[in-house]
């Protein structure tokens, strides 16, 4: 893993209740450990109230922490003002969930503006970068028109131009898609994957959607009440959630319910994860003939995680070898996690643990 370029050390942040700002102090974030590895998408997922806001406002350097360090591209915020605080803060390019465009400004000037506001005064230096990031972003054709003149996948585009004037090595994305159909959504995440792979931009895209990250990220750190419910790879996390909220999160991505209790057919019942390769061989097939054993599959989720197909099916299986065949289905890579058993069966072969982390 590459090393980080954002990390907070024991960050807590806490508000004062009450219309005068003097009641009891609520706890935004609480002791924050977090690496955010440098050339990474990074997703940051939670509820509603679980700290994202204050998240975003720690990182890009609006806010300070009450307690613990942050660092940003090497160097501690906790120790830079005046000119030196400005220029980490051009480090990070912020794109807005409602676009934040000015507009009294045409699509050229809203990109230009952040270079003008760095010092830049060279005319033709400012429409050349201008004009380069029009082009990246699709929209060399809308440099002369106002923000009213465009769709809304058309002023995030322009956002994500602007953000990007100064050259910033990392761009956080807060709610950037949440305004956004879903066929625009796509297109808006489409051009953040292109941008990290071709220019190595470090995205930290702040998201309440599971589908969010399961389409761009790499890894991502799940909020819950002002605390890291849990952090890992994508598909670690996607697919085998751990904590209760990422699991609310995963399941209202899908629409699922969390019925096990339902599950039955008399024989082991177990969650099977096929991912890349395997989401499209006949695995379950050979299994029926070779062990003799019957299986139904009663619910699961198909997709892809970044351009990765995976498969997620609950399968009840009776008759025949069962415990060879979940054994053969080990064997070949597959996740196996054991929900239901027959009374009378052995030692479960496979179970993984679902326990609260905190």
């Amino acid at each position: 893993m590459a090393p980080p370029i954002i990390s907070l050390r024991h960050v807590t942040k806490s508000y004062a209740s009450g219309v005068s700002g003097r009641g009891r102090a609520n706890v935004a974030l609480d002791a924050i450990e977090l690496d955010i590895p440098q050339g990474d998408i990074f997703g940051i997922i939670g509820a509603s109230g679980a700290g994202k806001s204050t998240l975003v406002r720690l990182i890009n350097l609006l806010e300070r922490p009450d307690s613990g360090a942050i660092r940003v591209n090497g160097r501690d915020s906790g120790t830079v003002a005046g000119g030196e605080l400005l220029k980490l803060r051009r480090e990070i390019g912020m794109v807005f969930q409602h676009f934040n465009l000015l507009s009294a400004k045409t699509v050229a000037e809203n990109v230009a503006f952040p270079l003008k506001l760095a010092g830049v005064r060279d005319k033709a230096q400012i429409a050349a970068r201008v004009s380069e990031l029009l082009g990246r972003v699709g929209l060399a054709d809308h440099a002369a028109k106002y923000p009213r003149q465009l769709s809304g996948g058309q002023k995030q585009r322009v956002g994500i131009a602007r953000a990007l004037a100064c050259r910033p090595p990392i761009l956080l994305c807060d709610e950037a898609t949440s305004a956004l159909d879903p066929e625009t959504t796509r297109s808006v995440l489409a051009l953040l994957r292109e941008l990290n792979r071709e220019l190595g931009l470090t995205i930290v895209l702040i998201t309440h959607e599971m589908d969010v990250v399961r389409q761009i990220c790499h890894r991502v750190a799940v909020l819950d009440h002002g605390r890291i419910a849990e952090t890992g790879a994508v598909e670690d996390v996607f697919l085998h959630p751990r904590h209760p909220a990422t699991r609310a999160l995963v399941r209202k991505a899908f629409g699922e319910t969390d019925a096990h209790d339902r599950l039955g057919g008399g024989g082991h019942v177990v969650r099977l994860t096929f991912l890349g390769a395997a989401t499209h061989s006949p695995l379950l097939s050979h299994l029926a003939r070779e062990q003799g054993v019957e299986f139904a599959i009663l619910g699961g989720k198909l997709g892809t995680i970044r351009d990765e197909p995976f498969a997620q099916l609950n399968v009840a299986f009776t008759g025949g070898d069962q415990r060879a065949a979940l054994a053969r289905l080990t064997a070949a890579g597959i996740v196996v996690d054991t929900l239901a058993e027959p009374a009378n069966a052995a030692p479960p072969l496979a179970r993984r643990e679902f326990a609260d982390v905190v």
